[in-house]
């Protein structure tokens, strides 16, 4: 296959096209060039932290104690920093926060079944709620 170009004189002249391949025999070199341009003294942190959202909390148990009181007892969640908890009897809710794996909920209604709920939260956001556990007041 040919392709024509023009010599000096400007006569079209036929060229012999090449569609060989060559592979380079080294890799080229970059060499960074720095540059000085001033104080160093104030530094900007550009680091973020990401966080997650919690995972659901598990309850371990949740039990009534005497004094119209239920204990509740849940797993450690791994990117959470505070938990709350959720007592519920028909359309009352009283809910607690909490940085630590257990809670006590008090003045609740001798005789009554609460539905106990708990999540886990960061700055990221709520984790989901826990599966029910249902406590009797006996106590």
């Amino acid at each position: 296959e040919y392709e024509y170009v023009t010599d000096k004189n400007g006569n079209l002249v036929p060229k012999k096209i090449d569609h060989s391949v060559t592979q380079p025999t080294s890799r080229p070199s970059i060499s960074p060039t720095i540059y000085e341009t001033g104080d160093y003294t104030e530094v900007e942190d550009t680091t973020k932290s990401v966080s997650k959202v919690p995972a659901k909390a598990k309850i371990s148990y949740a039990k009534n104690v005497k004094g119209k009181k239920i204990s509740v007892k849940w797993k450690k969640v791994k990117t959470a920093t505070k938990y709350q908890v959720k007592a519920v009897l028909g359309n009352k809710v009283i809910t607690k926060k909490t940085t630590k794996t257990s809670c006590t909920i008090k003045k609740l209604k001798r005789k009554k079944t609460y539905k106990i709920y708990v999540r886990a939260y960061n700055k990221a956001g709520y984790g989901k709620w826990s599966k029910v556990k249902k406590v009797k007041v006996n106590k």
